[in-house]
């Protein structure tokens, strides 16, 4: 049998389907159809049942999320943590966004699940489908909605006491710097990748993080367990709210990154003032 690495990507999905078929009884799942959606940091299915079709709340009844998680990024205590948070911002505040089933034995929010053909065993775990959608032009309002949307999950955050063991990244400088990155690569050789021409400029930038950081503190009046990728891609919007999705890189940092993250793309564009006066006023709303 050919190596998983040294497929295409198609055969890495036809492999991968097979993984995500072996998951379904894991949640009770067995008549549910598949659907690809993405192969990437993780591999992502659309489960359906057959008893799809209604609505419930924020979700469509019998429509789930099957992820396959990639290896390297997070570890399965990191996406267990995730779906805790998740979990907790449901009960705790009711915040629509995507819910984690629990898997049968065990009452587990993750499970280790194997395919011929598939290297190592993937961690794996199931959410209820959100209804929205995404806009790539975004109103004033959904600005406002977004902001909103962030004041809920760090009011939450700086209340919540996370459960023995909870381990998420850090956005801190190490975090985006250094040795403790995360992305699987040491810093040194990140710095080293960089063309020379633009080591100096790339070194000025990080220094002044360095400093902004230290004036800040790390407070929970500043910092705390953040979504830390709140861009436009990963945000639904439904029924007045915006509604937060894709939590991989959920970890502690700085209130004003997840600002910061929602603003990037806009810095450049002459809506850019407009952006910045309306995101943090959704954020006053509330917080």
């Amino acid at each position: 049998m050919r190596p998983f690495t040294q497929l295409t990507k198609q055969g890495q999905i036809r492999r991968l389907r097979q993984l995500a078929i072996n998951v379904l009884p894991y949640y009770d799942l067995t008549d549910a159809a598949l659907k690809f959606l993405q192969h990437g940091e993780n591999t992502t299915f659309h489960v359906q049942t057959a008893s799809s079709g209604t609505t419930d709340g924020p979700f469509l009844d019998g429509h789930y999320l099957l992820r396959i998680h990639g290896t390297g990024y997070n570890s399965p205590v990191q996406i267990n943590a995730e779906l805790v948070w998740r979990k907790a911002l449901r009960d705790d505040i009711g915040l629509s966004l995507p819910e984690p089933l629990l898997a049968s034995p065990g009452n587990s929010f993750i499970i280790e699940s194997a395919a011929l053909g598939v290297p190592t065993p993937r961690t794996c775990s199931m959410l209820r489908w959100m209804r929205g959608r995404m806009y790539d032009s975004p109103k004033p309002y959904h600005m406002e909605q977004v902001g909103a949307l962030m004041a809920h999950l760090h009011k939450h955050a700086r209340q919540w006491q996370p459960p023995a063991h909870f381990t998420r990244r850090r956005w801190d400088w190490e975090g985006r710097f250094g040795d403790n990155a995360g992305f699987g690569i040491d810093a040194t050789t990140v710095w080293s990748m960089l063309p020379t021409q633009y080591r100096d400029t790339f070194r000025t930038v990080a220094d002044q993080m360095a400093q902004a950081m230290h004036t800040l503190g790390e407070s929970n009046k500043v910092f705390g367990l953040i979504h830390a990728d709140l861009h436009f891609g990963n945000v639904l919007f439904a029924d007045g709210e915006a509604r937060a999705i894709d939590f991989d890189d959920c970890g502690f940092g700085y209130w004003i990154y997840d600002i910061a993250t929602a603003l990037e793309n806009w810095r450049t564009t002459p809506e850019w003032p407009l952006w910045h006066d309306r995101t943090p006023q959704g954020v006053r709303e509330h917080r």
